[in-house]
C-alpha cells in the first residue's frame, strides 16, 4: 500500500513540475492592456530613431518571390527629419530629409533630387505615388503604423516569452498572437491569416512582427490558379523614442552625378491623378449633415454657421491620413484664437479606434464617427483623406486631398484679413 502511495505521489509531483515548465511565462498578462501601453509609447514619441528590415516571401508549388526592404525613420526637433527606404523592387534608395530650413527628396534610381524650402506643416507628401510616394511612405509612417498595429483589439492569445537576438543584441519579449479565418472575396476561397508580435519586455516597444496569409496572385484568372502563401517578417533592431538625434543626421549632400529637378513625377502621370471632383462642390452651399457624438448628442452643421469650418475626413487604417494628421495638429495650433473650427470625421468601421487614437495623441479639436459613411457621401467623397473648408456663410471654398498643405493655407488666407498670415510659409 505504501509503495502505491509513493508511486502516486511521485506521479503527481512529476505532472506538476511538467505543467510548471510548460506554463506560458506571460499567462497572466492581458494582451489588450499590454498593447495599449505599447501604442501610447509610440503616440507620445516626439523624437525618435527607428530602423527596420522587412522580408516577404510569396510562394506556392509553382511560384516563389522574395523581397527585402530596409527602412529608416528619424524625427528630430525644429522640423528636422530623415526618412529612407532601400528596396530591390524598383531599385536603389528613396530619401526625404530636412534640416529645418530646406527639404530634399532624392531618388537614387534616377540620380535626381528635389530641393525646396521646408514646410512649417512638417514633412511634405508626394502627391503622386508612382514608385516613389507609396514606398517612401512606409518609412515615413513607421511610428504611426506601429502604433496602429499595437492598438488593434484582435490579438487574442499570449504565447510564452521569448528571447530574440537582433544585430547582436538580445531582447526578452512578450509574444502576442492573433489568427482568423478569411475568405478571398474574388475567388471565394478560405485561408488563414496570422500575426505575431514580439514586444520588448523592458521598454514596451515592438521588436519583431511576423504575418502569414494566403491569397490569389493579383490579376490571375478566377480558375486554375492555386492560392499562394505569404510570410512577412519585420524586425526592428533600432527603436529609440524621445531621443536627441544629432543634427548631422539631417544633412543632405547631393551625390556628384545627381541632377536637381523640379519634380520626380513621370511626365505621363499628371493626367492619371484621380479627380476629387472639386468643380461641382466649390462655391456651393455645404450639405445639411448632422454630427453624432459618442454620447448620442446630435449637432447639425448649420449650428457652426457664422465661423469658418475645416472638415477632415480620415481613418486610422489610412496611411495618407496618418501622414496628414501631424500637419493638421500644427495647423490647429496656428488657428487657435482665430475662430476656425476643425472637425475630424472618421471612416473607421469601429468608432472606438478613432476615439482611442485621439485620446492617445491628446488632439484638442472635435472628432465624430461617420456611421455608414453618410457624411462622406453627402460631400461626394470618393477617397480619403479629404479636406473641406467652409466659409462663415456656409459655402465650400476648398475641396481637396488632405496632403495639399500649400493650397489649403492659401484658401484659409482668403477667408478674411485676419487669416492673411496663413498664406505664407
Amino acid at each position: 500500500m505504501m509503495r502505491i502511495l509513493a508511486v502516486l505521489l511521485f506521479t503527481l509531483c512529476s505532472i506538476k513540475l511538467f505543467a510548471d515548465s510548460k506554463a506560458p511565462a506571460s499567462a497572466k498578462i492581458d494582451p489588450v492592456s499590454l498593447l495599449g501601453e505599447v501604442a501610447r509609447n509610440y503616440a507620445r514619441a516626439k523624437t525618435y530613431r527607428i530602423e527596420a528590415t522587412q522580408e516577404r516571401i510569396a510562394s506556392n508549388s509553382r511560384f516563389y518571390q522574395w523581397e527585402k526592404e530596409d527602412l529608416t525613420a528619424i524625427q528630430g526637433t525644429k522640423n528636422r527629419f530623415r526618412f529612407e527606404i532601400k528596396t530591390g523592387m524598383t531599385g536603389g534608395s528613396w530619401l526625404q530629409v530636412s534640416d529645418g530650413r530646406t527639404e530634399w527628396f532624392y531618388a537614387q534610381r534616377w540620380h535626381r533630387y528635389i530641393e525646396r524650402p521646408a514646410s512649417p506643416d512638417g514633412p511634405s507628401a508626394m502627391v503622386h505615388m508612382v514608385g516613389f510616394g507609396g514606398e517612401l511612405r512606409q518609412a515615413k509612417l513607421m511610428v504611426q503604423q506601429l502604433e496602429h498595429l499595437a492598438s488593434a483589439q484582435n490579438f487574442n492569445r499570449m504565447l510564452p516569452n521569448q528571447t530574440i537576438d537582433l544585430d547582436g543584441q538580445s531582447y526578452v519579449c512578450y509574444v502576442v498572437h492573433f489568427s482568423r479565418r478569411e475568405t478571398d472575396r474574388a475567388h471565394k476561397v478560405p485561408y488563414n491569416y496570422e500575426r505575431t508580435l514580439w514586444i520588448e519586455k523592458q521598454n514596451k516597444v515592438i521588436r519583431k512582427v511576423v504575418e502569414t496569409s494566403g491569397a490569389y496572385i493579383p490579376g490571375s484568372p478566377t480558375y486554375g490558379h492555386p492560392i499562394y502563401n505569404t510570410r512577412t517578417t519585420t524586425i526592428y533592431p533600432v527603436v529609440e523614442l524621445n531621443v536627441n538625434n544629432p543634427v548631422s543626421e539631417f544633412v543632405f549632400a547631393p551625390p556628384v552625378n545627381a541632377k536637381k529637378v523640379s519634380t520626380l513625377d513621370p511626365p505621363y502621370y499628371s493626367a492619371q491623378v484621380p479627380s476629387m471632383r472639386p468643380a461641382r462642390l466649390l462655391n456651393m452651399p455645404a450639405p445639411a449633415v448632422v454630427f453624432v457624438a459618442r454620447n448620442g448628442q446630435r449637432t447639425p452643421l448649420a449650428a457652426y454657421k457664422g465661423k469658418p469650418i475645416l472638415l477632415d475626413f480620415w481613418a486610422t487604417w489610412c496611411g495618407p491620413c496618418m501622414e496628414s494628421m501631424p500637419r493638421l495638429a500644427r495647423l490647429n495650433q496656428r488657428l487657435t484664437g482665430n475662430e476656425i473650427t476643425i472637425i475630424s470625421i472618421d471612416e473607421d468601421a469601429d468608432a472606438k479606434a478613432a476615439e482611442e487614437f485621439f485620446a492617445r495623441h491628446k488632439y484638442g479639436w472635435q472628432e465624430f464617427h461617420d456611421e455608414h459613411g453618410a457624411i462622406q457621401k453627402a460631400f461626394e467623397g470618393n477617397a480619403i483623406p479629404l479636406t473641406v473648408l467652409i466659409d462663415r456663410n456656409g459655402k465650400i471654398v476648398f475641396y481637396g486631398r488632405g496632403w495639399e498643405g500649400p493650397d489649403l493655407r492659401t484658401a484659409i488666407a482668403k477667408l478674411g484679413p485676419q487669416y492673411t498670415a496663413f498664406g505664407s510659409k
